[in-house]
């Protein structure tokens, strides 16, 4: 069998490509097809209960950008790879592409980061009825005077607990 074929290539290339510190990667396994489980995503995760700033356009709501909790920070999705809406095969898609979400933050607020990057894959599993999440984010501290990172593991610790909590949940209450 052969690996996954990504609808948007270039988000992956970009997510790859990015220079960072710290990352931090998430897996969560959904029933439904990674096309289903990604248009769910986007409005019970990345919408959910935030304030919208921006609406996006599209399927994939390509400029939606969110006020995070933390005062004065924003992501905006940049991207979204989806099979097109008159794909008549997507049931065959499916069971081999990835969808994906490519997302940033900006401004930081009071986060001491320069620069932030997200990626969120929708991996087909068992023939594409099921949906492996594969949330990664990378992340580029802000620098001190004397050139090193700043010190941001307690913010990065309380990022990475709380995006386990929204994956699991959105896992969890999936389909409900």
């Amino acid at each position: 069998m052969s690996s996954p074929i990504h609808y948007d290539p270039k988000s992956v290339d970009a997510y790859a490509n990015f220079i960072h510190h710290h990352a931090i990667t998430l897996h969560q396994e959904v029933d439904g097809t990674p096309a289903v489980v990604l248009g769910a995503w986007i409005e019970k995760v990345f919408v959910g209960e935030h304030t919208i700033l921006a609406q996006g356009s599209g399927r994939g709501r390509v400029g939606l950008k969110r006020l995070l909790a933390v005062p004065n920070a924003h992501e905006t999705i940049l991207a979204v790879g989806l099979p097109a809406e008159d794909d008549v095969d997507e049931a065959a898609a499916s069971a081999s592409r990835v969808p994906t979400v490519l997302f940033d933050m900006g401004p930081f607020g009071i986060i001491p980061w320069s620069a932030m990057l997200s990626l969120v894959e929708f991996v087909p599993v068992d023939g594409g009825k099921k949906t492996a999440i594969k949330w990664g984010v990378k992340i580029l501290p802000m620098k001190k005077e004397d050139g090193e990172f700043v010190d941001d593991s307690q913010i990065l610790e309380r990022i990475t607990a709380l995006l386990k909590k929204e994956i699991d949940e959105f896992a969890h209450g999936y389909g409900k």
